[in-house]
């Protein structure tokens, strides 16, 4: 059997990466939390929720504040699963490098983690966003989520769902809170 190389290394020096975090979130279908980046012109474009670690910000802070004000789920809506211990990494193609806090890095650094989704949707609120970040959101397949990212991040999403592939299955009763 071929094991696939991801191409999720730096391809500089990793001081020109923006420090971000990202959140893989897991219903109890085993299905994937997606959004439509409100930017974003094409409607088959979706993602996870992600942003920048603040100077001096602890990294697992940083994926939850992330992650409630992308989608407005707090932390106690969030078990944790696992993570991926190094970080990935991506460039940035030039067309995105358009805002004063893009342009200065070559693409980002990420910590990614997998949390399982112990609310409700309702708990799930795009309106609360300033400003918004997504315009739409869904549950979809793990391989969704590599088919329907933006390319320049498909690598890092295939080894997210190679990594956390585990944890895309059904859980019921007393296995969704462990």
């Amino acid at each position: 059997m071929m094991v696939r190389k991801f191409d999720t290394e730096p391809t500089a020096d990793i001081a020109q990466y923006r420090p971000a975090a990202g959140a893989v979130i897991f219903n109890s279908h085993g299905q994937v939390w997606l959004g439509r980046r409100a930017n974003e012109t094409r409607d088959e474009i979706w993602q996870y929720p992600q942003g920048g670690i603040d100077a001096g910000e602890n990294q697992e802070i940083a994926v939850l504040r992330e992650v409630h004000e992308e989608t407005s789920i707090t932390a106690k809506h969030l078990a944790p699963l696992g993570m991926i211990k190094e970080q990935l990494f991506y460039d940035l193609p030039g067309q995105y490098k358009i805002t004063e806090r893009t342009k200065k890095w070559r693409g980002q650094r990420q910590y990614w983690y997998a949390f399982r989704f112990i609310g409700k949707d309702k708990h799930i609120d795009l309106s609360l966003q300033d400003p918004a970040e997504f315009s739409a959101w869904k549950w979809g397949d793990l391989n969704e989520a590599v088919d329907t990212v933006v390319d320049f991040k498909r690598d890092v999403y295939a080894r997210l769902a190679n990594e956390f592939k585990a944890f895309a299955n059904p859980v019921t009763g007393s296995k969704l809170y462990k």
